[in-house]
């Protein structure tokens, strides 16, 4: 079933991805903004971004561009990401369970784990603890969501994996306290010795990466030349497609609902060098960052949502059974 997927490249009902990338592209150069009020972006090749939206109350909720909400309100969602066939992992906190969760929004909980990424395979990598009581580690997970290995990694920043199966991750050195971004099959990328080092990263399946770097006055965002992306400062989490589509967060600030404080909150902006593929999704261009007022965003009703994921879980228990050898593919 996944293969078959994996080859129709469907993403929702009937938006289908673009044809794959032969080779690296730039990265891009023009910013879209939209009214979009989110934390923590993520996006695919189809051009769909995903982010955690949230209320004046502070519950969150995982939001997509073009689905709408996809979860239920929450106080601890954290760390999308979404693969070509629209299927997207965070960590968020379940009753019963201790620490964070590894959830998908097709399969439901997966395993303990947290910082995710997750291939066109349904592969995963993030960091969990393998043994408890012991030190979070680095982990790669199987499509069925078992540990298939474990890295004898800590202090994990951000993690990142591809179709071919390359992983990437930020850790922090325990002596020096410096961060850098490594790959399992190249090696260190970035050779910071001083500071902080390296925030966050993501890298798409051509090899290319972006990552954040602390300076004196925020985090900067930068390709893998080192080249700065923008003069200005980011947020912490940015993510990169293989068109060299890059989102990321800008702050802002308002007037707080409850108080004459002001409060600050976070627009996705996108960078990239296809503007005319995303005017349909309500994007502006321009050719400097720029941060516009939120749009109303559809606030999930609690429990509607879970009934709905009832009503499709009951649906592959029913397809499960019927597969001959009585296993289902999602798990």
């Amino acid at each position: 079933m996944r293969s078959s997927l994996l080859a129709a490249c469907l993403i929702g009902t009937a938006v289908a991805c673009l044809p794959p990338v032969a080779e690296a592209v730039p990265i891009g150069v023009s910013y879209l903004t939209a009214s979009i009020r989110g934390l923590e972006p993520a996006i695919n090749n189809a051009g769909e971004i995903v982010y955690l939206a949230d209320d004046s109350l502070g519950f969150t909720w995982l939001q997509s561009s073009r689905r709408g909400a996809l979860t239920d309100l929450s106080l601890n969602i954290r760390f999308p990401d979404i693969n070509d066939l629209g299927e997207v992992v965070y960590s968020d906190a379940l009753d019963g369970r201790p620490g964070l969760s590894a959830i998908s929004t097709e399969r439901g909980f997966l395993a303990r784990g947290n910082l995710l990424s997750i291939n066109d395979l349904g592969e995963m990598a993030g960091g969990t603890f393998p043994v408890v009581p012991g030190p979070e580690r680095l982990v790669r997970y199987g499509t069925d969501a078992s540990i298939v290995e474990v890295l004898p990694v800590t202090g994990i920043q951000s993690t990142g994996l591809s179709n071919s199966g390359e992983l990437t991750y930020v850790t922090r050195d325990p002596v020096s306290g410096v961060s850098n971004l490594y790959s399992s099959t190249r090696g260190q990328l970035t050779f910071f010795t001083s500071g902080r080092g390296v925030g966050s990263h993501a890298a798409n399946n051509l090899g290319q990466y972006v990552y954040t770097a602390f300076e004196s006055g925020g985090l900067g965002l930068f390709d893998q030349d080192g080249t700065r992306l923008w003069d200005g400062y980011v947020n912490g989490i940015a993510d990169l497609n293989d068109f060299g589509d890059v989102v990321f967060n800008l702050p802002y600030t308002y007037k707080c609902e409850t108080s004459h404080d002001t409060c600050i909150a976070f627009s996705v902006v996108l960078m990239t060098s296809r503007p005319d593929f995303y005017a349909s999704d309500g994007f502006q261009t321009y050719s400097t960052p720029v941060v516009l007022p939120p749009g109303p965003t559809s606030v999930p009703e609690p429990g509607t949502l879970t009934l709905l994921s009832v009503g499709l879980a009951g649906m592959v228990a029913h397809r499960s059974r019927r597969r001959r050898d009585g296993r289902s593919e999602w798990r």
